[in-house]
């Protein structure tokens, strides 16, 4: 036999070697399939129901326990969930009953079982005084993505504001969420005690890119002028007149609600000498209301007189002329005087 036959024929052999491994291989794995299924069935889920069952009646809780834990393992029905939690209660496992008479709320809750509900509440009714417990809370919304942990355990975002039983003693909680800072509480709580941790997430700062402030640039020397002063005026005259009418404004509104507050107390006009002092008011208030309207006119006049004027200078080709001007006020009058 040549080389070329002996490599072939060692060919054949190692692929013939390979495809009875697989073979072999998928054999194993579907047998180890069917052992698990038959391990796995409803009727070993409802042995070892019974049998918890049965452990339960003579006090044999812890014993119950593992039955209820392998049962509801193989069949997670709500009858062997509570089964499970009763039986830890009983055992004195109180931290684990509390967190399956939740977990079966929730499920009958979902599942619309009213008669599990009613269980559900009266075993953590029952739990609760006895335990130790934590109360996770969050004044805003936590995305979906976060990711909320008690003592390095996930807990359910569904659980927030709820009750969760714990040993006595120092735990940890933290949150995670994407684009905020990471959040951590260590509480420490007494037995049968009760500890809240409000949960308050603060967004990620970006980073601050570094800015290089530029080079200062030497601005023109300002050269005061005629126009500046005039215009100065302006803006100030513009400013008193706008407060004289706001003031006027208010004075105003008083005064007519004196007025209708008089009116309303003297029907045809005849008025109780008691309110001699709100009629004096309200004519005070009246005076002062004109006298706010009329500085804010003669303000606001002032100022755009004045500012026609620094346009007019500023463009004017003559040499500057010094001016000045000021702001005279008198009793109900204001006027402007000065020279331009």
């Amino acid at each position: 036999m040549n080389d070329a036959a002996k490599t072939a024929c060692t060919f054949r052999r190692a692929r013939a070697s390979r495809v009875t491994a697989l073979a072999v291989a998928a054999m194993v794995l579907s047998v180890a399939a069917m052992a698990r299924a038959q391990a796995s069935s409803p009727k070993d889920a409802d042995r070892l129901f019974r049998q918890g069952v049965a452990l339960a009646k003579k006090g044999q809780y812890q014993e119950a326990e593992r039955a209820f834990q392998a049962s509801y393992d193989i069949d997670p029905a709500r009858g062997t969930l509570l089964g499970l939690a009763m039986a830890e209660e009983r055992a004195g496992n109180l931290v684990a009953a509390h967190a399956h008479y939740r977990l079966l709320l929730r499920r009958s809750l979902k599942e619309n079982d009213p008669a599990r509900q009613r269980q559900a509440t009266a075993g953590l009714l029952a739990v609760e005084p006895r335990v130790a417990r934590v109360v996770i809370v969050s004044g805003s919304t936590i995305s979906r993505d976060a990711s909320i942990t008690l003592d390095g355990k996930a807990v359910d975002r569904d659980s927030l504001g709820d009750t969760i039983a714990v040993e006595p003693g120092s735990h940890e909680v933290r949150v995670t969420a994407p684009g905020f800072e990471d959040f951590t509480s260590a509480v420490s709580v007494e037995p049968r005690a009760q500890q809240r941790v409000d949960v308050s997430l603060s967004a990620t700062k970006p980073a601050t890119p570094a800015v290089v402030a530029p080079a200062p640039t030497p601005s023109p020397e300002r050269v005061t002028s005629t126009h500046d002063g005039l215009r100065v005026a302006a803006y100030i005259a513009g400013g008193v007149g706008l407060i004289g009418l706001a003031g006027g404004t208010y004075a105003w509104t008083r005064a007519n609600s004196t007025y209708s507050e008089v009116q309303d107390a003297c029907p045809g006009n005849v008025c109780d000498p008691s309110l001699r002092d709100k009629v004096d008011q309200g004519k005070s208030q009246d005076n002062w209301a004109k006298i706010g309207f009329a500085v804010g006119i003669v303000g606001i006049a002032t100022g755009v007189t004045l500012y026609a004027v620094s346009r007019r200078s500023s463009d004017a080709s003559a040499a500057p002329v010094e001016s000045s001007a000021r702001l005279v006020f008198g009793p109900g009058s204001a006027a402007v005087s000065g020279t331009f």
